[in-house]
């Protein structure tokens, strides 16, 4: 029975490493079993040379499709954030002349998708009344008729 420690992991081994170790044994098995009729023994069953180095070869494809799929993949997702960031920035320009030509409340506003502005939440003031106003002594003013 084999150890845990023999058998190989490829989820521990890189895409290059796997790439390479395939690759080895595949132009070992073309040198060493090219035009012979054998069969070997995996999973409980035999199975012919030419279904071994087919699997290894469609593996090996598939590996090759999946990088590439993934080179592609982070390409468009830097463009994507390149393209984000700029709208963005028009866009927020966009939002001001859009208030300003049509006005915030406005339903061309709301067309755009610019929701009126949110009215400020804060504390309440009490409206000031016409009342006169008193003198109040100042704090530290010097008294009156005294030197200071």
């Amino acid at each position: 029975m084999k150890r845990a420690r023999d058998i190989m992991k490829s989820a521990d081994m890189s895409n290059e490493t796997l790439v390479n170790l395939y690759t080895q044994r595949l132009d070992a098995m073309r040198k060493y079993f090219s035009g012979r009729r054998c069969q070997i023994p995996a999973g409980g069953r035999m199975v012919k040379l030419t279904d071994v180095v087919r699997a290894f070869e469609i593996h090996l494809w598939r590996r090759a499709a999946v990088t590439a799929a993934h080179a592609a993949y982070k390409t468009a997702l830097a463009e994507r954030d390149e393209d984000e960031a700029a709208v963005r920035l028009i866009d927020d320009a966009m939002k001001g002349w859009v208030r300003h030509r049509f006005g915030g409340d406005s339903d061309e506003a709301r067309d755009f998708g610019y929701s009126p502005r949110k009215k400020p939440v804060g504390r309440a003031v009490a409206p000031i009344e016409d009342a006169p106003v008193e003198a109040t002594p100042a704090v530290n003013a010097p008294a009156a008729g005294g030197d200071a």
